[in-house]
Order: structure tokens, then sequence, then C-alpha cells
């Protein structure tokens, strides 16, 4: 018959813990010592560095008192941060929330910010995704502040949902998230002293260019994409963005039309999520026609969309011409632990299961095999999916062997 193939996927859940009650350094040397006597397998490693990783982004969202991320951006950093060895989180962890998270990370996944290429889809500034807002107001210095005089600068929130911060400049919050890392804005001057420009730059950085030129009594307006601190980066609690004026004083206006982020990478491209099963050992298929587990596949997905399970066993017969019958064992893709009939099975297509055959007619000794299968299903809704590779000796074989088998599960959004 086929031979089939093995998946794994380990995809952690992103929900947040109870609040941090130790500091993060403290939390990186308790997990540092924890981790050093510590022999368990995959799976105790994964639920280590994703706690590490929740306190890393939970520390410098209470250092910044702005809230929670916004949903695309905590899933973002989580898989990146999880994706690093446990020293190298361990360290970031250590360097505490005023550290800007997009070098460290950059720098210990062997990436660097300069190299033109993106090391995934959203980093920081990059790879962005444009979500609309109905046009707001931010902030209106005639309604609160007062204008900006000649040669001074003012500090502004674009992003949050507090409108404690937004009364103080004249604005409402307008819907943009903790985590956008730009804005399309309208600037408005307006009841300009004289001839002067402004300049504007993200909270905490610098800007010497002008983004609007003025004359005396003019109300005039830009539309621009304008950066504003990144909280990856910086601790943007004070403001987001920084706007100066030069030569003479005006009153501004700051509208907001839409924001750029991160993507949630789940949610715009194929995400394939890789475990090698490992050598077996050299295990012996039992002669019997008993259908039996080789592997399962758990695979956690975003929502709805299409698993592909991609399996490869590698395998040996030991077949002698004094049988009657061909040697064969096979292998299936199922969704049952027990399930090796691929004949019965309306919705199969013949690609999910696989065989190792040699013909009675053939010459004792050993024959190896490399074989592959692969299993497609659609899925409605989030959740997470389990999938068995399993093999089943079907005739005249006098031993089999396993030797190793490796596998992939690629997700692909609806």
């Amino acid at each position: 018959m086929r031979s089939a193939i093995v998946a794994v996927v380990l995809v952690a859940g992103l929900a947040w813990a109870a609040p941090a009650t130790q500091a993060q350094s403290s939390l990186a040397k308790d997990l540092q010592a924890r981790s050093g006597s510590n022999a368990a397998g995959v799976t105790a490693l994964d639920a280590q560095k994703i706690a590490i990783a929740r306190e890393v982004l939970r520390a410098r969202e209470q250092a910044q008192g702005r809230g929670p991320f916004d949903a695309p951006t905590t899933q973002y950093w989580m898989g990146r941060l999880t994706s690093l060895s446990l020293d190298r989180l361990l360290a970031i962890a250590g360097a505490g929330p005023g550290a800007d998270l997009t070098r460290l990370v950059s720098s210990a996944a062997g990436t660097t910010l300069a190299d033109g290429v993106s090391p995934d889809l959203g980093d920081s500034a990059r790879d962005l995704v444009f979500t609309m807002v109905t046009p707001c107001r931010v902030a209106d210095t005639r309604v609160a502040g007062g204008a900006l005089a000649n040669a001074s600068q003012r500090n502004f929130y674009v992003a949050g949902t507090s409108s404690a911060r937004f009364t103080p400049q004249g604005g409402v919050a307008c819907g943009i998230p903790i985590g956008a890392t730009s804005v399309a804005a309208n600037i408005t001057v307006t009841q300009a002293a004289g001839w002067g420009w402004l300049r504007a730059w993200p909270y905490g950085s610098s800007g010497t260019a002008s983004i609007i030129n003025y004359f005396g009594g003019d109300t005039i307006a830009n539309g621009l994409i304008l950066p504003i601190c990144d909280p990856a980066a910086a601790n943007c609690s004070a403001a987001d963005l920084t706007i100066r004026a030069d030569a003479a004083g005006t009153h501004v206006l700051i509208d907001v039309m839409g924001y750029f982020q991160r993507v949630n990478k789940d949610n715009y491209r194929s995400t394939t999520i890789t475990q090698y099963v490992g050598h077996l050992g050299g295990v012996t298929w039992p002669l019997s026609g008993t259908c039996q587990n080789l592997t399962p596949v758990s695979v956690t997905v975003p929502g709805a969309g299409q698993i592909v399970v991609e399996a490869t066993v590698n395998s040996s017969l030991n077949h002698s011409t004094s049988l009657t019958e061909d040697s064969e064992i096979d292998w299936v893709i199922a969704e049952a632990a027990d399930d090796c009939d691929i004949s019965l099975l309306a919705h199969r297509t013949g690609l999910d299961a696989a065989y190792a055959l040699v013909p009675d007619v053939y010459p004792s000794g050993i024959y190896l095999f490399p074989s592959s299968a692969k299993y497609v299903r659609t899925v409605g809704a989030a959740g997470t999916y389990v999938f068995y590779v399993n093999a089943l000796w079907r005739s005249g074989v006098g031993t089999g062997t396993i030797l190793d088998v490796g596998a992939t599960a690629t997700f692909h959004p609806q």
C-alpha cells in the first residue's frame, strides 16, 4: 500500500497569566537556576520559554503604564522571543523593561537592523499593515495647552484608550492601539504668529525635517505618515509624538486617519512549525495485523483555513524468498490513533498513505525504503487539531524496522 509520515507542531497558547509579582531580573535568575538542573523534554522547555516571554512583555507594559499591547504585537513578540534559545531569552529578560527589545532580539537571532531584510513579517518599522479609522482629533492646542511658542516643543499622545491622556491635549482617544508604530495624520496649524515651520518626531528621538511651513495668520494643513514611539524599542509612557515650532508660534491640531502596526503573521501568510521526531533506535515492527501509532501530530491554528500534514518514514524490510506473498508495511496519516485502513475512508485521496513493498519473487535480504505522504484537512475555526501517523504490517515480511520519522504541519489561513 503506501508509506506515511510524521509530523509534530508545538504551538504555545498566548493567554496572559496573572500580573507579575517579582522583578524581571529576579524572574530571570530564578528560571536560570531551575533550568540548570532541569532535564525535562521539549514540552517543559517550551513552557519555560513561554513563561519568560510573557514576563518580558508584561514588565514592559507595566513600565510604560499604557495598558496591554495590541494582539498582533503580543503574538509577534511571543513568537520572536520563544524562538530564541533559553540562554539568550534569559539574557533579554535580565536586561529589564527599558531595553530596546527590537535590537536585543535581532542580535540574539543573528540578524541586524541594517541588513535591509526584516527578520520576520512586521518587524517594528517594516512590513507593517495599515488600518483605517474614522478621522479623529487626538490633539488641539486651542482647546487645551495653548499655542506652541517659538523654539518650543511639546509631547502628544496618539495611541491608547485612556481619555485622561488626551483631555489635557484637547483631543480624544481615537482607537490607535498600543503597539502601532506609525500613523496617517493630518497636521494643521492655525492662528500662526508669523512665518515659521513645524518639525515632528517619535517621542524619545529627534528630527530635523520640516513637516509644514506657515505664514502669519495662516490656517494650513498637511497630510503625512508619521512614525510614533515604538514601545518595543523605547519607553513611551510619557508620549508618542513630539512636535516643535520654530521662527514663530502657532496652534496645532492633530487628526488621525489610520495606523500602521506589526501583523500577526499567522493571519497573513502560511505558518510552518516543524519538529523532527528523531531516530527511533531501529525498532522492530511486530508481525501482527494491528494498527499502531508512531507519533501524534498536534497543530494549534489561529482561525479558519487548511492544515497540511506531511511526514516521512525511513524503514527497512528483512525479506525472505521462502514467503509466498509480498513483504509489505503500510503507513497512513489519519485522525485516529488506530486508523490504518485507507480503503474505507471516502475523503482520502491516496496522498495520505504510503507503503514499503518487496515482491515475493525478490531475493532474500534487507531492503530500505524512504516514504512520504501528505494529509490535507480544512478547518473552520481556531483550535488544536490532532493527527496521527500510524503503521500496519500487511503481509509476508520477516521483520520490519522503523528507522526514523520526521514531519511538518503547515497552516494556510482562509
